[in-house]
């Protein structure tokens, strides 16, 4: 019988009550017929359902690790109740009978694979074509780039405007009026295709909105900090653009300025520029969920380990407010991922992968062995190693690492109780939650074995802390030979 765990359930279904509903549905015998086909690649039954005929369910795994998933339910929801449920009877090891398979279901099969043949064929036929046709698209293509570069670059000069004026007055000349009239001038950076700046002003404004409102210096100083990274990305981003402008080059490059002034990434881009890599496992190591107020979306990111390599990258799924109810949430993951095809963005420390069509596995203690042996070793390292890639102005402000650590302790300092963590050396690294982020030290002294908090391995963020002038390292999860601990989710 083919192995489909719980937590694969959750990844093909529309959302949790989907999963409750499949569930009523098999402990009730929905099905009164299930069968398979003797290679496992399809499984298909009778479910019965609110009237009197029943629904012909089936599960086809032909087309590699995504299913196709097909019911005579009128549902919209996409696989519905009884697809999930029918994923249930398998993953519960129900009785199947080897049949053969049903003729419209191999009609649908056949129509699928003509189909693909003949998409591969338009695509060969289209890069073949260079005749006149794929010449004048081709045209048409760098007229549009060269137009929107233009715009561009208009938006950034209204950018700098803003900036040069801002340095001169002073961040304090942000006041009711001003505010106002900042916002509006804002909304301009959408005319001119740069959703990227929009947001960084966007957040500079909050900023100042609550440094107003509550008196607190760290907002403040969080403005100060947006408006030296706009000044950067302006000043980056106006250079890379005239570069190209001048070059006559409308490809895609290896650069995270794209992004930053607010494009989005095509799979076929990044494949193009071969930003791509097959047969990948992964572990998500955490994972959260939270509101990003300038961009008016919720944000469900993870962070993953690659098992092979143990390199650390991060998923991020945006789910805008106006289109929440489109967009499926993402969800924590346990089990090992194994995906076929992954591409990764361009930049440096946690990239962000994307991938399509995937397999889960129970994650086991050889996984959990493998990652730990490629966790960092030494407090020293990784710190410089870290330190050389956020220092530059648009990197992340952390990075997620694994550290294999001799032990963690605490003492306490102005009446309060610090923890830090030690590498095998003796050399100490403080752990501290990120600012304006969910707190995981605290959970620290709630572990019920004492011995986790000696000689395992810490996936945490790695990051700056002003006040001290420090690097810390805020925990998210610690990995044993054994499994993952997770602190937060």
């Amino acid at each position: 019988m083919r192995e489909i765990g719980e937590e694969q359930i959750f990844s093909w279904a529309p959302n949790p009550a989907a999963v409750a509903n499949a569930r009523k549905i098999k402990a009730k015998g929905g099905f009164t017929e299930l069968f398979r086909l003797e290679d496992e690649s399809l499984y298909w039954g009778k479910c019965q359902g609110s009237g009197k005929s029943s629904y012909d369910v089936s599960v086809d795994f032909s087309g590699g690790a995504e299913p196709v998933f097909r019911c005579s339910c009128p549902s919209r929801q996409f696989p519905c109740k009884h697809c999930l449920a029918l994923l249930c009877e398998i993953a519960a090891g129900a009785a199947f009978t080897i049949g053969r398979i049903p003729e419209e279901i191999e009609e649908k099969r056949k129509k699928r694979e003509a189909s693909a043949v003949k998409k591969a064929e338009k695509e060969r036929r289209a890069e073949k074509d260079t005749g006149g046709g794929a010449a004048a698209k081709k045209k048409t293509r760098n007229s549009a780039a060269r137009k929107k570069t233009e715009k561009q670059l208009e938006g950034l000069l209204l950018l700098k405007q803003l900036i040069t004026s801002l340095l001169t007055n002073g961040l304090a000349s942000l006041n009711g009026v001003s505010l106002k009239q900042y916002r509006e001038l804002a909304k301009q950076l959408g005319d001119y295709y740069l959703p990227g700046p929009l947001v960084g002003l966007k957040r500079l404004i909050r900023a100042m909105e609550l440094c107003q409102e509550t008196g607190d210096e760290k907002y403040y100083q969080e403005a100060v900090k947006i408006l030296i990274r706009l000044q950067a990305l302006e000043k980056k981003s106006t250079e890379y653009l005239r570069k190209r402008q001048d070059s006559g080059e409308e490809g895609w490059e290896n650069t995270i300025l794209f992004e930053e002034l607010g494009g989005i990434w095509k799979r076929s881009q990044l494949e193009e520029l071969g930003c791509e890599k097959e047969d990948v496992r992964l572990v998500q190591l955490s994972f959260r969920v939270y509101y990003d107020e300038a961009r008016k979306e919720y944000v469900d990111e993870g962070y993953w380990a690659d098992v092979d390599t143990g390199e650390i990258s991060v998923t991020r799924n945006y789910r805008p407010l106006r289109a929440l109810q489109h967009v499926k949430q993402e969800d924590s993951c346990f089990s090992l991922v194994k995906a076929p095809n992954m591409v990764y963005y361009p930049g440096e420390g946690n990239r962000r992968i994307r991938w399509e069509g995937e397999s889960r596995e129970t994650l086991t203690p050889d996984v959990c062995r493998k990652l730990r042996d490629r966790a960092w070793r030494s407090i020293p390292e990784v710190v410089k190693a870290v330190k050389n890639r956020i220092k530059n102005i648009l990197s992340e402000d952390e990075e997620g690492i694994l550290l294999a650590f001799d032990g963690i302790g605490k003492i306490e300092e102005e009446e309060n109780i610090c923890y830090f963590v030690k590498d095998k050396e003796g050399n100490a690294l403080r752990l501290q939650d990120l600012p304006g982020q969910e707190g995981a030290v605290e959970m620290l002294k709630w572990l019920p074995d004492g011995g986790i908090l000696k000689e395992q391995v810490l996936f945490g963020k790695l990051y700056y802390e002003p006040e001290s002038g420090h690097m810390c390292l805020a925990p998210f999860s610690i990995l044993t030979e054994e499994q993952i601990i997770r602190l937060l989710y």
